[in-house]
């Protein structure tokens, strides 16, 4: 029951954990007090993710560190060069800036031909810090299906989770995959099942009907998505038991994975399973809430014979998980929970700042000097000093990183923590703050698209000789501020494609059609940024010639065709009879509406009239040759 993300979760980070013996001599003479933060020495890289299939974009993270492998904000920009081993399997920007009191930039990355490179960020005077990418090919995409019940009986209801696979391993799906769910029983509606995007998970249930009549002792269960293989799973079938006597954890053994939240079932039994008698309230019990805890305290069961609760597996080891109710016997569940170990909550934020500018923090985790993937978790984030305002909380995804923003409205210096339930807290200062320089104005760019606001987009920010990066949020808003009166460029990308099938044309920015816009401003001003969206359609066939494969705007028209007869032979022909995949159509050529990404595949039938019209003249030529030889014999035949 892992949920683990592997194919997102790949992130390796080389530190080179001695500094050079003139950074030791001068930390020697002055020795940091506890909890200060450290002059960054040496860059790290991680990319995200590690692994792209060919034609996909991610993104590297260059960040500034200290001896110890903490993010440090830097003293002034530093300029970090990147190369690549082999630019055919990855090609990443030659050069990006670390803003002064920030400890990181990203640089974005490009995946080529299948194979792997090595990614490496230098900066003078500092160590150098290099990163494995590979681009991959996925195949073999698939389907697993998980029934949660090992048994039911008439009126109960099957919990089961169904996961995409690729290349044997748990696939992040970046769009919505529409999994088709069928049962093999009478009664038992065809249902269907999202699963969203970023996750490789989805859970449902199947009620099954209580007049059901048992004439099979299995339940079968097939889920199907389009460009996946099916899965299928069988689940036993038993009569409705008598009272209960009993209430089982189950399944009969259960490895969780440590940090993440899985769910467990409760079942009430007498030889098989029963249903409740009115109400039964069942109490939840773990044996070592550190290494196991149910995050219900009870589950309350009326008229059902099993639920499901979610637990949190917060450490590796083994617990026991018991359900308790008055006069039932109880059957616990042993769990065991393999690593990771829960990692360490780190926080990096600029040691100084200027009155009414933005600047970024940082929030990781890390096991020793190792970032590693985490999450989602949320991060909740306070400052001692009211005048320096921070977001109240902020979302780890599954990568484990997060960038935040915060900014200050008095000189007074602040302690920022950060606090991560069940991993302790983090806390770092902003020790000096200074006035602003000129009055600061706020600039707000919206990016939106033809289907709504778009979030993450990177939109790059310079004034005053400064630049800085900042992604639009969940209403595809970003926020900066700059000097008074100061000229400044705002750009976004042309062109976004966060799916293979999907991608985001800029449209216009502000007033222009152009990626940029340059502004000088004494107010607060506002630009929108606009994209078009497009969806790519396929239309396939494994013979003759077709067209109308192609990216098309969302909700234009895509006209396609093909042959409708195709040489199989001298005689024999296969004839088109209809189209199958997103729609479906007997005619050879047409015309739909795209609002969505999809595929159509010709089918095909072999046409023999040829050949059997062959076979009938070959058969009357012989006839009359043969009737005309007659008659010659019964002509010359002596009489």
């Amino acid at each position: 029951m892992k949920r683990t993300p592997l194919v997102l979760a790949a992130i390796c980070l080389l530190l080179v954990p001695c500094a050079l013996p003139e950074i030791q001599t001068a930390q020697a003479a002055q020795p940091a007090a506890p909890g200060a933060l450290l002059p960054p020495v040496s860059i790290s890289l991680t990319t995200i993710p590690s692994q792209l299939p060919p034609g996909g974009s991610g993104i590297a993270i260059v960040q500034l560190v200290d001896v110890n492998g903490n993010p440090s904000p830097a003293k002034q920009d530093i300029t970090v060069s990147l190369y690549s081993s082999d630019p055919a399997v990855a090609d990443v920007v030659q050069q990006v800036t670390v803003p002064f009191g920030k400890s990181h930039a990203e640089a974005h990355v490009e995946a080529g031909i299948q194979g792997s490179a090595e990614l490496t960020a230098t900066a003078d005077g500092f160590l150098s810090g290099s990163v494995q990418f590979s681009t991959l090919i996925f195949s073999d995409f698939a389907l697993q299906l998980d029934p949660m019940n090992s048994q039911v009986s008439p009126g109960d209801t099957l919990h089961l989770r169904v996961r995409l696979t690729a290349s044997g391993m748990p696939f992040e799906t970046p769009a919505v995959v529409q999994v088709s769910v069928v049962a093999s029983l009478q009664g038992v509606p065809q249902q269907s099942v999202e699963v969203q995007p970023g996750a490789s998970d989805a859970y449902f249930s199947i009620s099954v009907p209580s007049n059901l009549s048992l004439t099979t002792p299995y339940l079968t269960i097939t889920a199907a998505a389009s460009g996946f293989t099916s899965a299928t799973a069988a689940v036993g079938l038993s009569p409705q038991g008598a009272n209960p006597q009993e209430v089982m954890v189950g399944p009969p053994n259960a490895n969780l994975t440590a940090r993440s939240a899985e769910f467990l079932s409760v079942s009430l039994l007498n030889a098989t399973f029963a249903p409740a008698e009115g109400t039964v309230t069942l109490s939840l019990f773990s044996s070592n809430s550190s290494v196991v805890e149910p995050l219900n305290s009870q589950v309350v069961l009326s008229t059902e014979d099993s639920a499901v609760f979610p637990v949190y597996a917060n450490a590796t080891g083994t617990a026991q998980v018991t359900a308790i109710a008055p006069g039932l016997v109880v059957l616990p569940l042993t769990v065991r929970v393999v690593g990771p170990l829960k990692p360490t909550l780190r926080l990096s934020v600029p040691p100084e700042m200027r009155v009414g500018e933005a600047y970024s923090f940082s929030v990781g985790f890390y096991l020793g000097t190792q970032p590693v993937p985490y999450g989602p978790a949320t991060v909740y984030i306070s400052s001692s000093n009211a005048g320096v305002t921070v977001p109240s909380s902020v979302e780890v995804s599954t990568l484990g990183y997060v960038i935040g923003t915060l900014a200050s409205s008095s000189t007074n210096s602040a302690n920022i923590t950060a606090v991560l339930d069940g991993a302790g807290a983090a806390t770092a200062a902003v020790s000096f703050i200074s006035a602003p320089v000129i009055t600061p104005v706020t600039y707000t760019l919206r990016v939106a698209s033809d289907s709504g606001p778009l979030a993450g987009v990177p939109v790059n920010f310079t004034y005053g000789g400064r630049t800085a990066m900042l992604a639009t949020g969940q209403s595809g808003v970003a926020v900066f501020g700059a000097f008074n009166d100061t000229a400044t460029t705002i750009s976004v990308p042309e062109q976004i494609q966060p799916s293979g099938q999907t991608r985001y044309v800029l449209v216009s920015m502000g007033n222009s059609t152009g990626r940029a816009i340059n502004v000088t401003a004494s107010a607060p001003v506002n630009f929108t940024a606009r994209y078009a969206t497009y969806y790519q359609f396929r239309v396939v066939s494994m013979i003759g010639n077709t067209t109308g494969s192609g990216w098309y705007r969302s909700g234009t028209s895509a006209t396609y065709s093909i042959d409708e007869r195709s040489s199989g032979g001298p005689v024999v022909y296969q004839m088109f009879s209809g189209w199958t995949g997103s729609f479906s159509s007997a005619q050879a050529s047409g015309s739909t509406i795209i609002t969505s990404p999809g595929s159509i595949t010709a089918q095909w039938s072999a046409d023999s009239s040829l050949l059997f019209a062959a076979v009938g003249a070959s058969l009357a030529g012989a006839a009359v040759v043969g009737l005309f030889i007659f008659r010659l014999r019964r002509r010359f035949a002596p009489s």
